[in-house]
């Protein structure tokens, strides 16, 4: 198990496509990815225009409910992050990760350091996962943080597994809740 360099990354991503002897993807897809959102040993994302606000409300949240919290859309350019408030939000990438890679989604250290956490505690993505990364965002600032579309948000890497998985997400056997989500998606979970 290794963690992929710059030099591997961009190898993978060339040589994303359909397979012709068993018709299926193979290989690292990020899309749209220009070479210099590659990294020493990551990818920089950007951040979409729409974001997921919870209501400010005081009643408690019951995680057996999760899938029917209310939450309001907005699409616009910048959004003013509050103090100690969160959002959900997603990448412009639409990822596709290959059975033998698992990825994880890291804050940039000059956002972190304003005080804004990225992917506050889901930020394993399962080998299989295609889709927009959807980004549970924090500000942990007593000031509002404003944040712009189309600017780098987060970075990706990837660890090569020793084999591929048996049983990606999106697997038939799996309960795979997010797969191929294109938009910035609210919890599904359901126990």
């Amino acid at each position: 198990m290794a963690v992929l360099s710059d030099g591997d990354i961009r190898r993978r991503l060339r040589s994303y496509g359909p397979d012709q002897q068993s018709g299926f993807i193979r290989d690292l897809g990020i899309d749209p990815c220009e070479d210099h959102q590659i990294q020493p040993a990551s990818v920089d994302l950007t951040l979409a225009n729409e974001w997921l606000v919870y209501p400010m409300v005081q009643s408690p949240i019951d995680i057996d409910d999760a899938k029917t919290i209310g939450t309001t859309r907005i699409v616009a350019a910048e959004y003013a992050l509050q103090p100690h408030e969160l959002i959900l939000c997603s990448t412009v990438e639409y990822v596709d990760i290959p059975h033998d890679i698992q990825a994880q989604v890291h804050g940039k250290s000059s956002l972190g350091r304003l005080g804004l956490l990225v992917h506050v505690t889901a930020g394993f993505i399962d080998p299989g996962f295609k889709g927009k990364i959807t980004l549970e965002m924090y500000n942990l600032n007593n000031t509002p943080i404003i944040l712009r579309a189309d600017k780098p948000i987060c970075q990706l890497s990837m660890t090569r597994l020793s084999c591929p998985a048996d049983f990606p997400y999106g697997h038939e056997r799996l309960r795979s809740k997010y797969q191929d989500q294109r938009e910035v998606t609210g919890s599904r979970y359901d126990g």
